[in-house]
């Protein structure tokens, strides 16, 4: 097992061309000369960034937290090492096990990677520091009444400025995914009157789509996200349920096992330093081991053991000794990864 790394094109269309009623028949373009289109830098993203986006993902449904969940969110390890290749330098689409593994509509939990590529995309590219369940969000707020039709599935939090902004996400072995962009877009704009209605106001609305390429030989293409903003950028309140960077540092602690440390984060309680002093053990000069994943290497059949951690000053930030949190520098390795928000994984054989 290693830490590779891969890219996925990055297109955006602009939302006008989106039809308003469902029976106007209009398809994306793949032509260079596209004026609805902008083509972004691609997107970089390692086995780990995957893994973690793809189990954080799973746990944004606080009110769902479970063993079983967590058991679930970690053995994505085998099935992303499995299901997806590389192609070209490229994240792509293992067309055997697509076809071995198949059901009846050939996707192969294909769904389950495009929201953890979509996790990230939202923390890489929209700013976004913690990332809610839309209804779940919706919960902390204090609303009670249902919203009708169809809601996004992201609400996610600026720790800049503390703006939120809502993305539905969405997966496909589709070349041109447009009618999940056509309905992304009623999604989101269900999901924004909701909102407002209850007095919170989104300051960004986005679709995005991941549409997988595969290393088919007859199918020559790399995959890509479609990213869609069906309203733009608009005026916002400054309004959270909570202190959002403590909820997304509570993610990481039940992946890695530690329950009572988990509530206490989810609920905006800084944790005790006596807390840690059972839970986790130092680690040379890298921080503090908080738990491990013990996960079978797909091609050797080897159990591995995936240490995670936090640098030294996030332990003084989430036990009280300082109030800001610091700036980190993101390193990728073939056997570690050290990410932005004072994280880290560790393979240890």
């Amino acid at each position: 097992m290693n830490n590779w790394k891969r890219k996925i094109e990055v297109w955006e269309y602009e939302s006008q061309v989106f039809p308003k009623q469902k029976s106007i028949n209009w398809s994306i373009k793949d032509s260079a000369n596209d004026p609805y289109k902008t083509v972004h830098k691609d997107l970089e993203i390692t086995f780990f960034q995957l893994l973690l986006s793809t189990a954080k993902s799973m746990l944004t449904k606080s009110y769902k937290y479970s063993t079983q969940v967590a058991l679930f969110a970690r053995s994505y390890s085998e099935v992303i090492q499995l299901l997806l290749d590389d192609k070209d330098g490229y994240l792509a689409f293992n067309y055997e096990f697509r076809d071995i593994l198949k059901d009846f509509s050939k996707v192969t939990r294909h769904g389950e990677i495009a929201q953890g590529i979509n996790y990230f995309y939202a923390k890489e590219r929209l700013g976004a520091y913690a990332v809610y369940d839309f209804k779940d969000y919706a919960k902390r707020c204090g609303i009670s009444k249902k919203c009708s039709g169809y809601t996004p599935d992201y609400v996610y939090c600026r720790s800049k400025d503390k703006a939120i902004g809502i993305l539905e996400s969405k997966g496909t072995m589709q070349a041109t995914p447009t009618s999940f962009l056509t309905h992304g877009h009623e999604q989101c704009t269900n999901g924004e009157n909701y909102l407002k209605n209850h007095g919170i106001v989104p300051a960004h609305s986005y679709v995005s789509a991941v549409s997988f390429g595969t290393t088919s030989r007859a199918i020559r293409r790399y995959s890509r996200i479609y990213i869609s903003d069906p309203s733009n950028e608009f005026a916002y309140e400054d309004k959270n349920p909570m202190k959002s960077n403590l909820y997304e540092y509570s993610k990481l602690f039940y992946l890695a096992g530690k329950r009572e440390i988990t509530e206490k984060l989810m609920s905006g309680e800084k944790i005790l330093e006596s807390d840690l002093e059972f839970a986790g053990r130092f680690f040379v000069n890298n921080g503090l081991i908080i738990g491990a994943w013990d996960v079978r290497d797909a091609f050797t059949n080897k159990m591995v053991r995936l240490n995670v951690g936090l640098k030294p000053s996030l332990v003084d930030y989430l036990i009280g000794k300082n109030d800001d949190l610091e700036k980190y520098e993101h390193n990728s390795s073939e056997y570690q990864e050290e990410f932005s928000d004072g994280t880290f994984m560790i393979i240890e054989s």
